[in-house]
């Protein structure tokens, strides 16, 4: 076997591993998932040795790291000291996914499968729960399979963020019939649960979603084919959508009527109505107080016994100005990443669509849960996928491939 083909062996091989990885951790196998981020972070190390690759961000989700250690309140251990770090991991490998030598197509294929990787994982941990809780579902609670622990709704939900972003982003783009077919079984899948959960979260995110790919496909995409075949489709779907809820065919309204979403929001017979939300009073009591505990502790919660619902009040109530410092610098970098894709030439529509709808999904779930408390792997995986983005551009405006900035 000649030196070249060792070489791609080898790194077929570890790039196996590592989306294998990704995917167990998002999956929050046995419900360990910072582990499997940490083992996927040593495989980096170790396959990347003489190249290993950082950029600014991953310096930033370092300090970040260190600012939620120092100055949240929770009992230092083994486990304690790993998590505030996953982030900073999950930076690094992003940032050493793509490889020197790669064709473009080879990296795209790359940012295709890590972005996969994560939705399937959290999709699988969302199906197990949904087969376990399927005859035992009290109200919106559920057990957790891996944990054993009740988890809400919104925990729950939250699974299903990525696979929406992933499954919507396919079935826009030019992908062939069976794999339409096949992401069209996981939307399913995800918004069946949410008709059981009766969650907002995840079907404001689907909504926007639909919307931002669709307005993508008409003025992102230059394909005019495309375009007008995405037109029809969609009218024609919204059509028999309309029709068949409208006559009661298949009993679909009968059955819509009786989920616990339905009666959540339109028959009062359960906590609340869609206008009636406490997220917002919960961020204002944050913003109000802010000044009062500079560097964190968990105060505000013990106050309001409440989530902000919100990445940066949530951060800044862990761990004080320096964590909502890193977090804005973070959301800053990831825009940059993200209008920097849209708008690179050489890159196909479908890598622009998943950037597109990922990073959506990524910035309607930090306005709306407590990521930082109850998300961590979401905003691990936001550091991979911020990573992988920022080193296909670098790569691609012809920067040093050996040190990604």
């Amino acid at each position: 076997m000649s030196k070249e083909k060792e070489i791609r062996v080898g790194k077929v091989d570890a790039i196996s591993i590592i989306l294998l990885l990704s995917f167990l951790a998002t999956m929050n196998f046995v419900g360990r998932y910072y582990y499997f981020f940490v083992i996927t972070f040593i495989v980096v190390l170790f396959h990347n040795c003489r190249g290993l690759k950082i950029n600014a961000e991953v310096v930033i989700e370092f300090f970040l790291g260190l600012a939620l250690l120092f100055f949240s309140n929770e009992p230092l251990g083994l486990t304690n000291i790993i998590k505030p770090f996953v982030y900073f991991m999950g930076g690094v490998i992003g940032c050493n996914i793509l490889k020197n030598g790669e064709t473009l197509d080879e990296k795209e294929e790359s940012v295709y499968k890590i972005m996969g990787a994560l939705a399937l994982g959290a999709w699988i941990h969302l199906l197990l729960n949904m087969v376990l809780n399927s005859k035992s579902l009290v109200y919106r609670n559920t057990v957790d399979v891996w944990t054993h622990k009740v988890y809400g709704a919104t925990g729950q939900a939250g699974l299903g963020i990525l696979a929406i972003a992933f499954s919507v982003a396919n079935l826009f783009s030019r992908k062939g019939k069976k794999s339409k077919v096949i992401n069209l079984f996981v939307l399913l899948v995800v918004l069946a649960y949410n008709l059981i959960l009766a969650g907002r979260t995840l079907l404001a995110v689907f909504f926007v979603e639909v919307a931002v790919a669709f307005v993508s496909v008409l003025y992102v995409n230059k394909d005019g084919r495309l375009k007008w075949k995405t037109v029809f489709v969609v009218i024609a779907l919204l059509c028999c959508i309309a029709a068949i809820y409208s006559f009661n065919m298949f009993n679909v309204r009968g059955i819509v009527e009786e989920t616990t979403f339905y009666q959540r929001f339109f028959s009062g017979n359960y906590s609340q109505k869609i206008g009636d939300d406490d997220r917002l009073t919960y961020k204002m009591f944050y913003l109000n107080n802010m000044g009062r505990f500079l560097f964190g502790g968990t105060h505000l919660r013990s106050e309001l016994r409440h989530y902000a619902h919100d990445l940066l009040l949530d951060g800044y109530d862990i761990g004080g100005i320096f964590t909502l410092a890193t977090l804005l610098l973070l959301l800053i970098f990831s825009a940059r990443n993200l209008i920097q894709t849209v708008f690179n030439r050489n890159l196909r529509f479908e890598t622009k669509l998943l950037t597109i709808c990922f990073f959506c999904a990524f910035y309607i779930e930090f306005c709306m849960e407590p990521i930082l408390a109850g998300f961590q792997w979401l905003f691990t995986a936001f550091c991979i996928i911020n990573a992988v983005l920022n080193s296909l551009n670098k790569n691609l405006l012809g920067l040093q491939e050996g040190v990604c900035y």
